[in-house]
């Protein structure tokens, strides 16, 4: 029967396949576009901790350096990374308490700034001349830990540090009936050692203003469309103005991680 078909029940091969094992693919991270900034981000080496002051003055000095940004220079407009936007409006309930760059930091590596310099030496030595003075707060490093009554809040918005409580529309049923009508009722609590996802490809994101005022972003993400939809709700785009380009991505197991942006300039 399958031979009335062009496709069904035919062995076809993969999309890509042919460039991938010949090496020619161009992921993301190959992408180049003549006169490119490079942005490196400015991290927390704390758990916890609030800025008292930050002096980017001699970053700004830096010749090749052209801009040094910090929580002062961009709306507090609040995202969450790690949410899966699979469809094309907010889902009820979604939590959004980050901001792109914070005056306090929540966990180590949090992105307290950013500097776009001519290459990435330029840019490395620009973020060591930001002067920065932390407060330092106390941090929690356990979720139990975290739960309990005179733990100190991360969050200054949640009590006792739970942000959200889910519960899911497809639990139905009485569990405590359940566990009495069963013969043998086991609890185990549990640990796994701390994962990361390793995707192929590095994490990178290239992006560039056209001569009619849209935006091109060169990104590897397997949603380009929740990309472009994002990106225009952070900085006031209208999304038909924002190109998202992703031909290949080389793996994307769940990473939730903001890339670094590069964005082009005029020679």
């Amino acid at each position: 029967m399958s031979e009335d078909f062009a496709y069904v029940g035919k062995r076809l091969p993969f999309v890509g396949s042919v460039e991938k094992v010949t090496g020619v693919t161009k992921y993301s991270v190959d992408i180049t576009v003549p006169g490119t900034y490079v942005g490196k981000l400015l991290t927390s080496p704390h758990a916890h901790a609030r800025i008292k002051s930050i002096d980017t003055s001699e970053a700004e000095k830096l010749p090749g350096v052209a801009a040094v940004i910090t929580f002062r220079d961009i709306p507090k407009l609040k995202i969450n990374p790690s949410i899966q936007k699979w469809l094309h409006h907010h889902p009820a309930g979604d939590l959004e308490d980050m901001y792109i760059v914070s005056d306090k930091a929540r966990f180590i590596g949090d992105t307290l700034g950013a500097v776009a310099a001519v290459n990435e030496k330029t840019a490395d030595q620009a973020l060591k001349l930001i002067k920065v003075e932390y407060e330092i707060l106390p941090a929690v490093f356990d979720p139990v830990k975290a739960m309990e009554p005179d733990a100190p809040w991360v969050h200054d918005e949640f009590k006792g540090n739970i942000s959200q409580v889910y519960e899911f529309v497809g639990n139905h049923g009485d569990v405590d009936a359940a566990f009495k009508a069963s013969d043998v009722s086991v609890e185990a609590r549990t640990r796994t050692s701390r994962q990361h996802v390793m995707p192929l490809e590095p994490l990178i994101c290239m992006a560039r203003f056209e001569v009619d005022g849209g935006l091109t972003c060169w990104t590897s993400n397997q949603r380009p469309m929740t990309i472009r939809k994002q990106i225009a709700e952070l900085f006031g785009l209208s999304e038909a103005s924002i190109n998202v380009i992703c031909k290949h991505a080389g793996g994307f197991f769940g990473e939730g991680n903001w890339p670094i942006v590069f964005g082009a300039h005029e020679e």
